[in-house]
């Protein structure tokens, strides 16, 4: 931890290096800042928070609240979860999933808003802003001019090549 960031850095596979800063920021925002580095080709996916999914035979699409280009949301039970991608041409894609029953330890059944994109090998940084709240969050020209100048704050600092990569699980048929 580093003030009111707190970072992480690790290597899921010897040719794969992901370097992850979180930071507040308000009003039930977060942003997330991840380093990726890697030899490899790879498909990649980032989740903000899960909901409950509490409706019987509710088709779990019905819970998505936005459509925009790079965001994500759902709204159940009276909370709000959404993701969106902070870099300018937003090229991932929002999807809402739906994991298998039994995989969160508060409800049976969840739907998570997600980014999902395709890396090729090199370096790329992924710039994310994750909300969670009891009302929809403001998506406003102003919120997120402020959410997107957070982030590029947040990105200044990120020299932080002391920190050891904790090695992974690595998985040779991945």
């Amino acid at each position: 931890m580093d003030g009111h960031v707190v970072w992480a850095r690790w290597a899921p596979w010897a040719d794969v290096t992901v370097r992850t800063y979180l930071s507040p920021f308000r009003d039930g925002w977060h942003l997330r800042l991840h380093q990726l580095t890697t030899g490899r080709s790879l498909s990649a996916a980032e989740g903000a928070f899960s909901l409950p999914w509490t409706a019987l035979g509710q088709d779990p699409a019905a819970l998505r609240s936005t459509d925009a280009a790079g965001t994500c949301g759902a709204a159940a039970d009276g909370l709000h979860s959404v993701i969106i991608d902070l870099d300018p041409d937003r090229h991932r894609t929002g999807e809402l999933v739906a994991p298998l029953a039994g995989t969160n330890v508060l409800h049976p059944r969840t739907v998570l808003p997600m980014l999902r994109a395709d890396y090729p090998p090199g370096e790329h940084r992924l710039r994310t802003a994750v909300y969670l709240g009891d009302g929809p969050p403001r998506l406003d020209d102003e919120t997120m001019t402020a959410l997107r100048d957070a982030a590029a704050a947040l990105e200044a600092p990120m020299e932080f090549e002391h920190l050891p990569a904790r090695p992974g699980l690595a998985n040779p048929a991945v």
